[in-house]
């Protein structure tokens, strides 16, 4: 066919093939379609939904293209994103799945999927934040201006901190399974404008990468012991497990038999990959087996620096001024209480933080006591400080834009990233 592939495109228009035989390859492929933008010698369109829509309103120009299948593939097209701290979307097809990847320099920020389960409120399903019936239920409360997971957190069954997480974990999800894809074709856009790109999440591409090719090592290693999700597993009673971290021990507590690996994963709110994870860790330590007789019906059952106090205080004052810009703007428009509620629902949450935000709540002017947080600081146990203050203050604001629905400005984040540049190359010295 290769030697059938021209087209004509007329005065008016209209685009014919040359050759029958690529007619009757296109009429295969008839229905929707749009032009990506690109270079003048090149046309490139993708399928649009059966019902029309399109979510690509801000394209810009195409950048690059090319194959999954092809060596390197996705894996290296999102490498050179990151190296090259490209803005943009990559955007992934194969058959009638389509994901998208939304990068500000370099870094992730959102991701989308047409694909079910990969939807918010699936997600949270999965993860056990909703029963089947609540989601049902706040399925029926949505609307335009209520989206899923403002309905969910009105009916008390989320947090703000919650609904935070799981859109995270959500775009986690989206990229590493577009890692695993192996076929199929991928685009790069520019979007017009950089205010127009999603900036609610801030996830680091590199760490997603690395995580990602782990958890495919990983998994491939625990399938040949755990077929699948919907695997039994039973206690062996003979030997007593000792020792027991709180993920292990919070897993073999709901070993009985009867539960599956999915229905541990959603119970625990760990997922599949770590429940699976810690399901294997028990095998392997002989606490617990596959069940043996499975024809009973189931029931339902960095840079490294210096913790010194001037460094860390200095990280401290300059968040606390972007924090407290950032309250004064919530402020004259009035959601004040929303980004109050939110926060501190964000301060009680489960998260790495929890032992750094111990104690701490917001002032009238939106900041954080320094004090507090230099003493916390001084009490976590972990290996870099410094780090962990930036990291810890830098996902509460990310927290706080996503809560409100506001951004900081580029130059603002240029900005503050500049500053903190200094304070950490000024402590490593």
């Amino acid at each position: 066919m290769a030697t059938d592939l021209k087209i004509v495109i007329e005065a008016d228009g209209l685009i014919k093939p040359v050759h029958a035989r690529l007619g009757q390859w296109l009429a295969k492929r008839s229905g929707l379609w749009r032009l990506i933008p690109s270079a003048e010698n090149l046309l490139v369109f993708s399928r649009l939904g059966s019902d029309g829509s399109d979510s690509e309103t801000n394209t810009g120009d195409l950048q690059f293209t090319g194959s999954a299948a092809a060596m390197g593939g996705l894996m290296d097209m999102i490498t050179f994103v990151s190296t090259t701290k490209r803005s943009g979307a990559l955007v992934m097809l194969h058959d009638d799945v389509k994901k998208t990847i939304f990068f500000i320099e370099g870094d992730v920020r959102m991701a989308t999927s047409n694909v079910p389960e990969d939807r918010l409120g699936a997600l949270m399903y999965r993860f056990g934040l909703v029963t089947r019936d609540q989601l049902r239920e706040a399925l029926k409360q949505q609307s335009g201006e209520r989206r899923l997971g403002r309905v969910l957190i009105d009916m008390g069954i989320i947090t703000p901190h919650d609904l935070y997480t799981i859109i995270r974990r959500q775009v986690e999800e989206i990229f590493y399974s577009v890692m695993l894809i192996r076929a199929g074709v991928f685009y790069f856009y520019s979007i017009r404008g950089k205010d127009r790109l999603p900036a609610q999440i801030n996830l680091t591409t590199q760490n997603l990468l690395l995580e990602g090719v782990q958890r495919m090592d990983e998994m491939s290693y625990f399938r040949e012991r755990i077929p699948s999700k919907h695997a039994i597993m039973e206690i062996r009673p003979e030997i007593a497990p000792t020792h027991l971290d709180k993920i292990n021990e919070k897993v073999y507590q709901l070993i009985d038999g009867m539960r599956s690996v999915e229905e541990i994963s959603r119970e625990t709110h760990l997922g599949e990959f770590e429940a699976t994870k810690a399901i294997f860790n028990l095998m392997q330590q002989g606490y617990i087996q596959k069940r043996r007789d499975t024809g009973i019906t189931r029931l339902s059952i960095s840079e490294e620096a210096e913790a010194t106090p001037d460094a860390s205080g200095a990280i401290v004052e300059t968040y606390n001024a972007v924090f407290e810009r950032f309250y004064s703007e919530i402020q004259a428009k009035g959601t004040e209480p929303t980004l109050r509620e939110a926060v501190d629902s964000f301060f009680r949450g489960d998260t790495s933080f929890t032992a750094l935000f111990d104690g701490v709540v917001m002032a009238d002017n939106g900041t954080l006591s320094a004090p507090l947080l230099l003493d916390n600081l001084a009490k976590v146990q972990v290996d870099n400080k410094i780090q962990h203050l930036h990291t810890g203050l830098n996902e509460l604001l990310f927290f706080e834009m996503f809560t409100v629905g506001e951004s900081i400005s580029h130059q603002e984040e240029e900005a503050l990233q500049k500053k903190l540049s200094a304070i950490f190359r000024d402590s490593a010295e």
